[in-house]
């Protein structure tokens, strides 16, 4: 559990901080006297267990929970089923925990959620998009968000394309026509991750609750966002 971070009974307070291309993988099921069944790869980027997770401006992305190979045994017949992968991105956060303002991208869990898994906490102002095979499940209902194929409610939630500039070489930052520039809801932060200040309206159009914050890691930015 934890490919990249791995927490217990403990706070964690992560911001402006790019947590990529990391990896966990569930044991081989070991017992063909038993069900032999592989075990469960929880938390490609994050693992939490019991324990509060902030994680303000961040950039989450290209992690993998990968499922543990149940055991065989050819000689007996015993073929044991794979476990699971869990949470390509992160497993885990109690009532206290917070994801603001963050973009977790193309994260990868081979058989259940490669997004977000069992987040109690608030979600907010956050971009979930290509997680494979489900952006978020069993988790707390995010708001203001822009989530792919989204169907389960949530104030201010889209899902429509954000636009990102290059997301495939890792640029992040908003094109001019993105839908979530000053889509974002109202939350305590001043600046993004690059250290610009937050809350500044892009558009005419009035989106959000009329905070102009943006949702995602970065606030756009004329200088840095292709047009």
């Amino acid at each position: 559990a934890g490919g990249g971070i791995y927490t217990n009974n403990s706070t964690i307070y992560l911001e402006n901080c790019f947590i990529k291309n990391n990896t966990t993988k569930g044991g081989l099921g070991t017992s063909p006297i038993r069900t032999g069944q592989g075990g469960n790869g929880m938390g490609g980027g994050i693992y939490n267990d019991n324990s509060t997770l902030i994680l303000i401006n961040d950039v989450i992305t290209n992690n993998v929970a990968i499922k543990g190979e149940g055991y065989h045994d050819d000689y007996w017949w015993k073929y044991g089923t794979p476990g699971l992968g869990i949470g390509g991105a992160i497993y885990g956060g109690d009532n206290s925990s917070k994801i603001y303002n963050n973009t977790i991208y193309a994260n990868l869990a081979d058989n259940t959620v490669g997004g977000v898994y069992n987040f109690l906490g608030e979600i907010k102002n956050s971009i979930f998009w290509k997680n494979s095979f489900q952006q978020i499940d069993n988790s707390t209902t995010p708001t203001f968000s822009c989530i792919q194929d989204w169907t389960s409610g949530g104030e201010g939630n889209i899902s429509l394309d954000p636009q990102f500039v290059d997301a495939v070489n890792g640029d992040y930052h908003l094109r001019s026509t993105s839908p979530c520039i000053d889509a974002g809801g109202l939350v305590d932060l001043l600046l993004d991750i690059e250290g610009n200040r937050r809350g500044i309206k892009g558009t005419t159009e009035q989106r959000g609750d009329g905070s102009n914050y943006d949702i995602g890691a970065y606030e756009y930015n004329p200088s840095k966002s292709a047009v």
